[in-house]
């Protein structure tokens, strides 16, 4: 919370940094094709008189739009804007656009923002029809999107939450950031062809007794300390069936820990290529393990 506060601001280059952090983590795994869909929806002072507007607009034509929408108009209008039925799109292309209704304040930072990320060759188009439904929202609010995917082609949201604090009943604090969805960067790496290969693991972990439990959460803390690559079972699956998944996985060795190995601090190193398979003493493991990953 402290991180949050000294960095509360209501200056667009906070809202430009989140929005380039975004497309760099995308840029980073491999993602290509992406654009930012850019809005403001305004702020508690300029957005009750869009709201207004908006409410007569629909109203007019009240019949046309799905029983969702209706309802909408008395609780969150901006939520007409979201809608994916086709009638309703039809009818909302002809209603007034919040973009028309910034006060000074707001249609400055926009401006402002567009004009940073021209300057950083961030490509961006405004969407005048994207909005949000909650009212902690203010200004800026932005989705990355990927040309690889069809209709659902977000891969991540986000915006200004400038009221969020002050409505849970805290101190007026600015704020912006975004949420993402693991599965759409999944389905767009599968369909780029950028996948990342899977990791080759160092070691997987046999636990064969629940007496060895701690330890076995002890031992994997440890070496990946180490910077060993590590992975256990956590199905409860039999020796056999562990011994099964560490071979699907690829590793390199299996540690086994089982009543045994518990009585002598030590473990049981199966070489997963040769078959062969040697005690190692729990003492100095990573030092010993180095070693062996050498040969």
């Amino acid at each position: 919370m402290e991180s949050l506060l000294f960095w509360s601001s209501i200056d667009p280059t906070l809202d430009l940094e989140v929005i380039s952090l975004a497309i760099d983590f995308y840029n980073t795994l491999g993602l290509e094709n992406l654009s930012v869909s850019l809005n403001s929806i305004g702020c508690k002072i300029c957005r009750p008189d869009f709201k207004k507007v908006l409410i007569d607009f629909v109203k007019l034509k009240i019949e046309k739009f799905c029983g969702d929408c209706q309802r909408r108009l008395d609780y969150n209008p901006l939520r007409i804007f979201d809608c994916k039925k086709k009638t309703c799109q039809l009818e909302i292309k002809n209603a007034p656009l919040i973009l028309d209704f910034l006060c000074k304040v707001c249609d400055e930072h926009f401006r402002r923002l567009k004009k940073m990320l021209e300057n950083l060759k961030i490509n961006f188009q405004v969407n005048p029809y994207l909005v949000r439904g909650l009212d902690y929202y203010a200004k800026t609010v932005f989705e990355i999107i990927s040309s690889s995917l069809g209709a659902q082609n977000s891969l991540c949201g986000g915006g200004r939450y400038d009221n969020l604090i002050e409505e849970l009943g805290g101190k007026s604090a600015p704020a912006v950031g975004f949420a993402l969805g693991i599965e759409r960067v999944i389905l767009v790496l599968e369909k780029e062809g950028n996948f990342p290969a899977p990791l080759n693991l160092d070691f997987f972990l046999i636990v064969l007794i629940e007496e060895a439990e701690n330890l076995a959460l002890t031992i994997l803390r440890d070496l990946r300390k180490n910077s060993f690559s590590i992975e256990r079972d956590y199905l409860k699956r039999n020796f056999k069936g562990q011994l099964k998944q560490a071979d699907r996985l690829k590793v390199k060795f299996s540690l086994i820990i089982g009543e045994d190995e518990l009585k002598k601090g030590k473990l049981t190193l199966k070489n997963m290529q040769s078959g062969i398979q040697e005690e190692i003493p729990l003492e100095n493991l990573a030092d010993n393990l180095k070693l062996k990953l050498k040969k």
